[in-house]
């Protein structure tokens, strides 16, 4: 199994490299000249919210992928849910290794499972849920540690929840959002739209599963000059 995920990533790294150099969210409407292109990576938290066991099993998995893009200079948007930012926050090898990795070009952004998807990561302000076994905390108790692990003191691009959990667990702050996997080829390109949850705007973009696109691939690279200058490339790598 870890082969065929090394293999895929290498698939799915020298297929984008063909397209151009992934970017950050943020980077990319920054003073940086935009590629149209991002890769989410989404960090999991696992079936235990209250531990940190799921990152510790899969850390060196998350080195390797590092590695690789690095080496073929595609940069990634690291969505970690607060499993891994605690995890993170742990040690301060691991925390200065993700900060040379955002130094790096690599995006430090948030994903969270809220309590109506499966695999809930623990946090939510939904008070139905506050007396559920696997409950942590709140949202504003999450971003707490989440907004430790970039430089700027603030994440920027979030994966969050569902579209049941986010009219109420959406954090502040947090100006770009993610979604979507499920329609294959139809959420690989997308154009910004506003969105509104908690009182605040965002700017949200579609992404499609690598692993669901995987037979249309070639197909995209093919086809990637139809699409207007205004669209993005977005890709869900989990």
């Amino acid at each position: 199994m870890e082969n065929r995920k090394r293999i895929i990533l290498f698939v799915i790294i020298i297929s984008l490299i063909l397209l151009g150099t992934g970017i950050g969210l943020g980077t990319f409407f920054g003073i940086n000249k935009p590629t149209r292109l991002f890769i989410a990576i989404h960090c999991e938290p696992g079936s235990f919210p209250a531990t940190t066991d799921y990152p510790e099993q899969y850390w060196f998995n998350l080195l390797q992928m590092i590695s690789q893009a690095d080496q073929n200079d595609v940069k990634l948007n690291l969505l970690f849910n607060p499993q891994w930012g605690s995890y993170i926050l742990q040690n301060t090898t691991r925390f200065s290794l993700v900060r040379s990795w955002e130094s790096n070009g690599h995006e430090i952004g948030l994903h969270v499972h809220g309590p109506n998807q499966g695999s809930w990561c623990g946090y939510t302000n939904q008070a139905a849920f506050a007396s559920d076994p696997k409950y942590l905390g709140t949202i504003a108790e999450m971003m707490v540690i989440m907004n430790q692990l970039p430089a700027f003191g603030q994440i920027l691009t979030t994966c969050s929840a569902t579209d049941e959990d986010i009219i109420f667990d959406y954090p502040v702050g947090v100006l770009f959002r993610t979604s979507g996997g499920s329609e294959k080829m139809n959420h690989l390109w997308s154009k910004p739209t506003t969105e509104t949850f908690t009182g605040q705007s965002t700017a949200g973009f579609n992404h499609a599963r690598y692993g669901n696109i995987q037979s249309d691939i070639n197909k995209t690279l093919t086809n990637s000059s139809n699409y207007t200058k205004s669209a993005i490339m977005n890709m869900l790598w989990d």
